[in-house]
This record gives structure tokens, C-alpha cells and sequence, in this order.
């Protein structure tokens, strides 16, 4: 999020943002939306706990991980009434693996060529949809396939085919 932007003005840029694009995107007929959202939306939880897609966001209050967590739900509602299928990909800490090596390692790590192959399957996929839940929307969780992880990829590499090719 932008350094120095209050929060207020950060939920209402992006919840508007996303929902203008959105808008546009269903009116001249687009049939599938990518929104990128940050694994932040899911901090509240306890660093001992591996959380799935199927959690609920718990975004910490004075971050702008709520703003994100809000644009994810007006993705959500686009969706639900069929105007566009929606891919919600909540991305890690996004680094390049090789300016990490001998670091200690963070749980969220995702290399950014990790990133791009995540937002090139899901626009590619013959169809977004939940094991569970509404049709045409689908959460993933991007990040490395470490055995360290807290947050699985699994959901991402059946439902999109991601295979991350950097672990740590």
C-alpha cells in the first residue's frame, strides 16, 4: 500500500477501484477477472496455524490488507450474480530467489516469476470455480510449495495447475 495515504482514503481508492474495472469488464463482455490480493488478508491468524482458501480473512484492522479483503468481497459479488467469473489470487511476499538465498526463511516467500506463471494460469483456465461455494469464484492461495509453509498451495496446483518452481 502507498506510504503516508490514510487508510480510509487506501479501502475507498481500492474498493472502488476494483469495483469501476469490474464493472467495465462485465459491461464490454469480459467473462473472467483476476484480482491479485495479498496473503496479508489472512494475518489474524496465529503463526503456529497452516490456513487453507477456505478460512475466512481475518485482516488486521489498521492495515490495508482491509482494503484488500473489501476489494476481494466486491470481486466476490460480481460473481455470485454471474457478471464475471473472478480468480482471486492472494499473493505472498513477493521476492526473487535467488536475493534470498542463505536468508532466513519466511513462510510467504513467493518468487515473482512464481507470480506471473499464477496470473497467466488462472486467466487461462477453462473455468474458475470452488470446490465449494459459488460458481465462477475461486480463491488461491500463491506462494512457494515449501514443506515450511503455512499457508498450502494445493487448491492453486489442482484447480489452476500452478506448480511453483522455487522452494526453500
Amino acid at each position: 500500500a502507498p506510504v503516508g495515504i490514510p487508510l480510509a482514503e487506501q479501502i475507498d481508492s481500492l474498493v472502488r477501484g476494483t469495483y469501476n474495472l469490474f464493472t467495465a469488464a462485465a459491461e464490454a463482455g469480459i467473462g473472467r477477472a483476476v484480482l491479485v490480493s495479498s496473503l496479508e488478508v489472512m494475518a489474524g491468524y496465529d503463526d503456529a496455524f497452516q490456513v487453507s482458501e477456505d478460512w475466512q480473512p481475518r485482516p488486521r484492522a489498521d492495515s490495508a490488507a482491509v482494503a484488500e479483503y473489501l476489494a476481494e468481497c466486491v470481486a466476490r459479488e460480481f460473481a455470485r450474480q454471474r457478471k464475471l467469473e473472478v480468480a482471486v489470487l492472494r499473493i505472498g511476499k513477493v521476492v526473487q530467489a535467488e536475493s534470498v538465498a542463505g536468508q532466513a526463511f519466511d513462510p510467504r516467500w513467493v518468487d515473482r516469476r512464481d507470480v506471473v506463471q499464477a496470473v497467466s494460469l488462472a486467466l487461462a483456465a477453462e473455468r474458475i470455480s470452488a470446490p465449494r461455494g459459488t460458481e465462477g469464484w475461486a480463491v488461491f492461495h500463491i506462494l512457494s510449495d515449501s514443506p515450511r509453509a503455512r499457508f498450502p498451495v494445493n487448491k492453486a496446483q489442482t484447480g489452476l495447475g500452478y506448480q511453483p518452481h522455487y522452494r526453500w
